[in-house]
């Protein structure tokens, strides 16, 4: 492990801001050349600090002391190598510092002729994601990324209903245009000499912005709906896994997944994580009847879901693991295995923005002392340590401050946020402690701490109302609580 004084500061910091992310970023030998090869010195101070929403050219500007210009070029030359995702909203443009995972190694390996050592890199990645930490990290999560999409011509409509977010021929035509490019998995395992012989090139979907920014920073080709429709049929044919991300509404990416070489589906067959991928609402049932226990099914199924029971020669399932993808029942050459509906199954959340602050949650949550055995002792635990870190959260922006800054306000929103307070609120508090320094009714760190905490409870004041309970109250009395825990 090359020691830390032989790091330079700028990559330190970088590799900190990372492992904010909701993935995070796991400090190992392997992510700091990845960064070196990937990032100048210069762009690695600009990555460092970014804050962990998106971001104008000159917010950016006023925080690292540098003129707007030149950072916007900066900015640019790093959103072609991947490095940053630019959008445009209302004739501006905001920057967000790109993920390792999905982000920055699959753009690294989404074209040819860039001038990387992309062999060193292949092994590096790899080595990152399934010996280093990145993998468990990124499927070891309770909210899974990415989700399977079923081969949708194996429902029968007469039996089960296909929701419009199972299905990737609507999720295609919803979006109404999209880009092709190369199937980043597949072109690593090429460099390192495992790949197999399904396509590589122009064989990955993405859809909306996420498109947008591919074909923008030419890692991708615009592609119409009928050229995406039949990348699906072709993928089908080919026994591939349609892999989408975990979301209802603005779906950014479909891939189409072998079991050898796929990032993805390394999660449970490298990792032995078998929930590391959503499934689809369906599962393959097997007709005994019909069986002949050839075993194709078996030799199919790119999760070893499904077995071949040589005693009785037919073909079982194993449900918790299965993706319900369809691969074993499309390639049955007798037709005995038909996709039915799951009695269990949870669909994916709304849309991306609920994932992010799922797996932040995750990542912030203290486990509950196993020695608290009853319910309500739990629960006591549970909240008083809920309640610690949100103190030490908030405390731990102002400690060795010594004059309020544009860094002290980021510090303190990012507290906010990852907190569970809300994006509507944190933005009205983080203006209010603003409006307050402006009017000079603020002047030092610790003014500012008590400023926040006024309005805190401004905000909660007016929403104190006193619970309308019997005198003497009629039992029983139930208080029913919801939260996003």
């Amino acid at each position: 492990m090359a020691h830390l004084t032989q790091i330079r500061q700028s990559f330190l910091d970088l590799i900190k801001r990372l492992d904010k992310n909701p993935v995070g970023a796991p400090f190992s030998e392997s992510l700091v050349e990845i960064l070196q090869i990937l990032y100048t010195e210069q762009e690695a101070e600009i990555g460092a600090n970014f804050p962990l929403h998106a971001v104008t050219t000159e917010d950016l500007s006023e925080k690292m002391g540098l003129e707007s210009d030149p950072l916007q070029h900066l900015l640019g030359q790093m959103a072609d190598k991947g490095l940053v995702v630019d959008t445009v909203k209302n004739g501006k443009t905001y920057w967000r510092l790109t993920p390792l995972m999905i982000g920055l190694f699959e753009f690294t390996f989404m074209r040819t002729g860039t001038g990387l050592p992309m062999k060193r890199l292949a092994e590096l990645m790899h080595r990152y994601r399934l010996e280093d930490g990145l993998g468990k990290n990124f499927f070891g999560s309770e909210t899974q990324m990415s989700r399977t999409l079923v081969f949708e011509d194996l429902i029968k409509p007469v039996t089960s209903e296909v929701l419009p977010y199972e299905k990737a021929s609507e999720i295609i035509r919803n979006a109404g245009t999209g880009s092709l490019q190369m199937c980043y998995c597949r072109h690593e395992a090429q460099h390192r000499g495992t790949v197999c012989d399904a396509p590589i090139d122009n064989v990955c979907t993405a859809l909306g912005p996420a498109a947008d920014y591919l074909i923008r920073h030419g890692f991708a080709r615009r592609a119409s709906v009928g050229e995406m429709l039949a990348i699906l049929d072709r993928t089908e044919a080919l026994g591939l896994v349609h892999i989408a991300d975990n979301v209802q509404e603005g779906v950014s990416f479909i891939c189409h997944c072998c079991s050898c070489c796929c990032g993805l589906l390394a999660g449970i067959n490298k990792l032995d994580i078998p929930n590391a991928v959503a499934p689809s609402g369906f599962l393959p049932e097997v007709t005994e009847e019909t069986c002949v226990g050839c075993g194709l099914c078996a030799e199919r199924c790119p999760v070893n879901a499904i077995v071949l029971n040589e005693d009785v020669e037919k073909s079982v399932v194993t449900p918790e693991r299965c993706l319900g993808c369809g691969v074993c029942a499309a390639g049955c050459p007798v037709e005995a295995i038909t996709m039915i509906r799951r009695e269990i199954w949870t669909p994916p959340p709304e849309h991306g923005g609920k994932i992010l602050q799922n797996c932040q949650r995750e990542k912030e949550i203290i486990t509950v002392d196993k020695e608290a055995k009853g319910l309500f002792s739990r629960l006591r635990t549970g909240l008083s340590r809920s309640r610690e870190q949100f103190s030490e959260k908030i405390e731990t922006v102002f400690i060795g401050k010594k004059e309020i800054d544009e860094e002290t306000f980021e510090d303190l929103e990012e507290a906010l946020i990852t907190s569970d307070i809300g994006f509507e609120t944190t933005q009205l508090l983080i203006e209010a402690a603003k409006n307050s320094v402006r009017r000079k009714e603020v002047g030092n760190i610790d003014r500012l701490q008590e400023a926040i905490k006024e309005e805190m409870v401004k905000v909660l004041k007016p929403r104190e109302v006193r619970l309308p309970i019997e005198d003497p109250p009629i039992a029983p009395y139930v208080v029913f609580f919801m939260g996003v825990n």
